[in-house]
């Protein structure tokens, strides 16, 4: 009788201590929600329904829709007279650190309502960012996901920050990824991540189940335990290899390609741009790149870019830039080049367009202020470059 006692209070005690710690977490506004999860077509992907503070860098309250992406919810099927926009990129568009109102693309829709050649159309644009993305993820998210919406127009959003870098198995620390292959002499995506174990554990009925328990804050609090020091970790390697001491970026893509490892990732990349461009023209949608800025090329402090540079022996950072630019022009893509224009801002202002207050000015991710110049810009190159007309 004693033991079974011993029993019954140990187990009444652990019940009353996760009550109360989970409380107590309640209290605090805790919030660590579990995002994401795997996905054997693109890699990752949102969990449908997460919601939660995001507060690792600026912060912004998400809900991730039925559909599984940082949006309000959709209709599969598109409304009469809507010209829809699909927007693919990284962690820029996904735009996690501000609210959703905030984020470039949800301005696009209001910003697009003038545009001449939409007259009579209402615009819809849908979020089919997710953060980590590289170019191929995004042709694959085109097919699997985005292309069953029929959307009129696909907006890329493309990073050169580490876009180029997640395009190439060599490359890229993260493998947990479909990337590119040439076979026959066409691209095809290489799935055999599937088979990583690291894969199949995330995969598994435990994780799965762990991740749908995120609703309880105390399963939050463990989560957040258990990530840090691996995130302390590999940002401590990045500060020491990466541009300008930011998390997941690479000083090598504002230099000339240098190895076989970064022409072939070039390469890579522009072969996945010209496939999706074909894809979406084949679905009867148009294509439109938008090339994004790292915070150190649109930094206010002119000094500080030229060190930068100097540093890594160029005389500018506009190489990824002007190599996209060329590019596009090559395929005949509308394309808009954000970088030198958000520089003229941030220097006529004397402002930051990236950055935070809780993880520092000029570096990370664009805030409200980047984000609203950078839906300026985009909606008004589509405009002008839509003489034609993008509505069919």
């Amino acid at each position: 009788m004693t033991s079974s006692k011993s029993i019954i209070l140990f187990v009444v005690s652990a019940v009353v201590c996760l009550i109360l710690l989970e409380g107590s977490l309640w209290a605090l506004d805790f919030s660590y929600p579990a995002f994401f999860q795997p996905d054997p077509q693109v890699g990752s992907i949102h969990r449908p329904g997460a919601e939660g503070w995001y507060r690792s860098e600026g912060e912004a309250y998400v809900r991730i829709n039925a559909a599984g992406f940082r949006d309000v919810p959709w209709s599969l099927k598109k409304p009469q007279s809507t010209f829809r926009i699909a927007v693919l990129g990284d962690s820029f568009t996904d735009a996690l650190q501000v609210d959703l109102a905030a984020t470039y693309w949800k301005q696009l829709e209001g910003l697009l309502g003038s545009c001449r050649s939409l007259r009579g159309s209402k615009v819809e644009v849908l979020n089919f960012g997710v953060a980590g993305f590289g170019t191929m993820q995004q042709l694959l998210m085109f097919r699997h996901f985005a292309l069953k919406y029929n959307p009129d127009l696909v907006l890329v959003a493309f990073f050169s920050g580490n876009d180029v870098r997640n395009n190439s198995k060599k490359l890229d620390p993260d493998k947990l990824r479909p990337f590119p292959i040439l076979k026959d002499g066409a691209i095809e995506a290489d799935m055999s991540f599937r088979q990583l174990p690291r894969f199949q554990k995330l995969s598994d009925a435990f994780h799965r189940a762990w991740r749908y328990l995120s609703y309880f804050k105390t399963i939050q609090a463990i989560s957040y335990l258990k990530n840090s020091l691996p995130r302390l970790r590999n940002a401590l390697v990045d500060h020491k290899k990466h541009a300008a001491g930011e998390i997941g970026l690479n000083d090598a893509v504002f230099l000339r390609p240098d190895s076989d490892e970064w022409a072939e990732a070039w390469l890579f990349t522009e072969a996945i741009l010209t496939q999706l461009k074909g894809e979406v023209e084949s679905a009867g949608g148009r294509m439109f790149l938008a090339t994004l800025s790292v915070g150190i090329q649109v930094n206010p402090d002119a000094n500080a870019r030229y060190e930068y540079a100097k540093r890594l022996g160029v005389k500018n950072l506009t190489y990824p830039d002007a190599r996209v630019q060329r590019f596009a022009e090559q395929i005949n893509l509308p394309h808009i080049i954000l970088a030198p224009l958000l520089l003229q801002i941030a220097e006529r202002d004397k402002v930051y367009l990236h950055g935070f207050s809780n993880t520092g000015m000029g570096i990370g991710h664009w805030n409200e202020k980047g984000h609203a110049w950078a839906a300026r810009l985009i909606a008004s190159a589509i405009c002008e470059q839509s003489a034609d007309g993008w509505a069919h």
